[in-house]
Formats: C-alpha cells, structure tokens, sequence
C-alpha cells in the first residue's frame, strides 16, 4: 500500500543500444525459441518508455506533477565470463533449463570474444531510468 504523501521510486530498464546486450538478448531469443518456451513478458509494456511512465503515473494515486525521470547509463568493462555472471543472472536467462542455459552461455561467450579489447574485456552499457513521483497528499475532510 502507498502512503498517501509518501515517495515512489523505481528504477526501469530503458533501451541502449549495446553490442555486448544486442548479442545476449538476440541468443535468449534464440534459444528460448529452441527451447518452445514462450518469450518472457514482465509487467506493464508502458515502462518501457519515458511517454508510457508518465501515463502511467499520471493517474492516482500519483501527483503527475512531481514526476521526474532520469535517463541513467552504466557502464562495465568485464572478461566474457564475468560479464556473463552479472548479465546471465537476469529473468530471460534464469528461467530457461540447465542445458539452454549452458548453451546460450557457450553461444553468448563465443560471440562476445569480438568485442574484447586489448586486455580481453567486453565493454557493456545498460540504460536505465530512475522514476521518482509523490503520491497524492491526503485531502482534508
């Protein structure tokens, strides 16, 4: 429940265009698809984009106009398997069977190889947005 007054924040994904991700999430489609499994679809489609949040929270209990939303990116610089130990933990990848998981893994890392540097690190960038809004005051009686 939301406190009438109180603060929301979240932190969303929000697309970046990234090689290192642009390989992850064109082989989980891949192999989900090899798998049968049906492609994962979490939540509300709008909190996908700046318009569709503020559409979403500009009904109550909200206040719309304190809504803010910063655009955030970060970025790491990891060996193939170490960046697949923070990026492979993610629902798409976790959900799949041991033996997808495996050869997604083996898939992934092999076509990351390309994007190392001269000290064997894949460079990635994720973006995210960090949604911050009130929540209607409480009216007077």
């Amino acid at each position: 429940t939301l406190r009438p007054g109180g603060a929301f924040l979240v932190i969303v994904n929000r697309p970046l265009r990234d090689p290192c991700l642009r390989i992850l999430w064109r082989e989980v489609g891949r192999v989900t698809a090899e798998t049968g499994m049906e492609p994962l679809r979490l939540g509300d489609r709008r909190t996908f984009s700046a318009e569709g949040l503020r559409e979403l929270f500009s009904e109550a209990p909200f206040d719309a106009g304190s809504l803010s939303i910063a655009e955030i990116e970060v970025r790491a610089r990891r060996s193939g398997p170490d960046m697949w130990s923070i990026l492979g933990r993610s629902y798409d990848v976790f959900r799949l069977p041991a033996g997808a998981r495996a050869t997604l893994r083996e898939r992934v890392l092999g076509e990351w190889k390309a994007l190392e540097d001269g000290r064997g690190e894949v460079p990635c960038a994720m973006g995210l947005r960090l949604v911050r809004c009130r929540t209607a005051a409480p009216q007077a009686p």
